[in-house]
C-alpha cells in the first residue's frame, strides 16, 4: 500500500508539473456576481501575468499605454470620462485565447466598462472585465462590453507568443494617477500591492488544464492522507 500511495503522489507532481509552468504564478479567484454588463464568472485555480522585475518569464508581459482609437467598449455605461487604450506584449512563450483572459482593476482603479467584480480568495474583488472582440472584428462570444481592439499578428483572439494585444478601458480612474498599464504587483484586486500596479491580467486555464490541476490536487491530498495514517 504504501508503494501504490508513493506512486500516486509521483504522478500527482507530475500532473502540476505538465500543467503549471515553473516559477508561476498561481492565484485561486472567484466571482462576485453583478448583472450590470456581461455575465461570466471564473472560478478556482488561475494565473497572474505581469511586468518585470516581478513577474518571472513564463508569467511576463511588455505593457504600455498608446493612443486611444476612439472605440467606446460600452457605451450605454460610458460617463464622458478619461478613455485609455493599452498594449501588451506577450512574452511568457504560451498562447491564450479569448475568454482566458482578463483584466481586473487594483483597489485604487475604477471604470466603468466592468462586467464582475473578480478577486483573490480572502481579499476583496476588484471590477474585472474580459478582453474581448465585438462581432464585426470576430468576436464570438455576443457581449455588450468589447474592450479588445487590435492584434498585431492577426485578429484572431489567440494571443501569441510575442504578439501584442490592445485593449480599451472607459472612465479610467486611478487614485494616485498611475498608468493603466502598470502590471507590476503580485495579486489581484484588494490583494494587489508592494509594486507599480493599477490592475492585473488574469488567465483562467481551458477546461482540460484546469482538470488536470484539480486532478493532480485531489490525488496529493489523497496521499498525504494515507501516509498521516
Amino acid at each position: 500500500m504504501k508503494k501504490h500511495i508513493n506512486y500516486l503522489a509521483l504522478v500527482a507532481a507530475a500532473l502540476f508539473t505538465l500543467v503549471r509552468p515553473a516559477g508561476a504564478w498561481p492565484l485561486k479567484v472567484y466571482t462576485l456576481h453583478d448583472p450590470i454588463q456581461d455575465d461570466w464568472r471564473i472560478s478556482g485555480w488561475a494565473d497572474e501575468l505581469g511586468n518585470a522585475p516581478t513577474f518571472p518569464e513564463d508569467e511576463r508581459i511588455e505593457s504600455w499605454e498608446v493612443p486611444w482609437g476612439g472605440w467606446i467598449p460600452c457605451p450605454t455605461d460610458y460617463k464622458d470620462g478619461v478613455v485609455v487604450q493599452v498594449a501588451m506584449r506577450n512574452l511568457t512563450g504560451r498562447t491564450f485565447y479569448e475568454g482566458e483572459v482578463f483584466y481586473v482593476a487594483d483597489a485604487g482603479t475604477s471604470l466603468s466598462n466592468w462586467d464582475e467584480w473578480v478577486g483573490q480568495v480572502d481579499f476583496d474583488p476588484g471590477q474585472a472585465f474580459m478582453i474581448d472582440r465585438r462581432a464585426a472584428l470576430g468576436g464570438q462570444w455576443g457581449q455588450k462590453n468589447t474592450p479588445l481592439v487590435a492584434e498585431s499578428f492577426i485578429m484572431d483572439g489567440i494571443w501569441q507568443p510575442g504578439e501584442i494585444w490592445q485593449f480599451v478601458i472607459q472612465d479610467y480612474t486611478s487614485s494616485w494617477n498611475g498608468s493603466p498599464a502598470y502590471f507590476g504587483s503580485l495579486g489581484i484586486g484588494g490583494a494587489s500591492g508592494g509594486g507599480l500596479s493599477t490592475g492585473s491580467i488574469v488567465i483562467i486555464p481551458e477546461p482540460g488544464t484546469a482538470m488536470l490541476l484539480l486532478l493532480g490536487g485531489w490525488l496529493l491530498a489523497f496521499g498525504t492522507r494515507r501516509r498521516s495514517r
